[in-house]
């Protein structure tokens, strides 16, 4: 015989049955500082600019001036102030690709006089080992480690850019800059040859002996003329009004 059914009794179905209650979220405890998804991928980030620390920068432009995290270099904090003075906007934009790169960089001023070039790019091979460049075989004397990125894009694992600073005070006089401006051209030169992808691409094919006559030299000089046309252009507007009185930027953060 079936069952009475009580119909006083309210019917619960077994969706209601199974519902748990909702659980607040937690709310930090006091003094603990939140981590969101950007800024973990900022500081988990292996490439770009290496700092003090031999871990990446952080760097970003506020009000047309770059801003650097604690861990920059003073060799970065230098050049960064220079190319802030300059008012090259192709200069920053340069500086911003090379710290947002996926290939890890490492930049030095150095002090020493250098007889062949004010700068220099050099990738490193596969164990860490810094290549030179054979200006006559248009290679240089070992094999750059190489990797793709998520676009596509090839990059150096690898690289270290110097400039020498002796050698701009005598480029200074001859282009009628400061050595500082001087030193922001090359600069843009040089991080030329670490992004331009038809020269990375032209640098692989002549070290696996594929004939590749791109001009690798062709596009960093353009860069270069455009940074130097900007910095006059710069010093022109500034002769027109009364100097700023600007505080220094060597240490500025984020």
């Amino acid at each position: 015989m079936p069952a009475k059914v009580d119909r006083n009794k309210r019917d619960v179905s077994s969706k209601q049955r199974d519902v748990a209650p909702k659980k607040k979220d937690k709310a930090p405890a006091p003094g603990t500082k939140t981590v969101n998804s950007k800024q973990r991928k900022d500081t988990d980030r292996s490439g770009g600019l290496v700092g003090s620390d031999g871990k990446s920068i952080r760097a970003r432009v506020r009000n047309g001036k770059i801003r650097l995290s604690g861990n920059a270099s003073d060799n970065i904090k230098a050049i960064s102030k220079m190319i802030n003075e300059s008012g090259s906007k192709t200069a920053r934009k340069q500086f911003m690709r090379l710290s947002k790169s996926e290939g890890k960089v490492n930049f030095r001023i150095s002090k020493e006089h250098n007889t062949v070039a004010h700068g220099m790019h050099q990738p490193h091979d596969i164990s860490g080992n810094i290549l030179n460049w054979d200006k006559e075989k248009g290679i240089f004397d070992g094999s750059p480690a190489v990797s793709v990125d998520s676009k596509g894009d090839r990059y150096y694992k690898e690289a270290t850019i110097t400039l020498f600073e002796p050698n701009h005070e005598r480029l200074a006089l001859v282009k009628g800059l400061s050595k500082e401006q001087a030193m922001v051209i090359t600069f843009a030169h040089e991080v030329d040859h670490n992004l331009n992808q038809l020269a990375i691409q032209a640098v692989m094919d002549r070290d696996r002996g594929i004939e590749n006559n791109y001009d690798v030299e062709a596009p960093a000089e353009k860069v270069e003329a455009q940074v130097e046309k900007e910095i006059r252009a710069h010093l022109d507007s500034t002769r027109t009004r009364p100097p700023e009185s600007a505080g220094s930027l060597f240490g500025l953060g984020l």
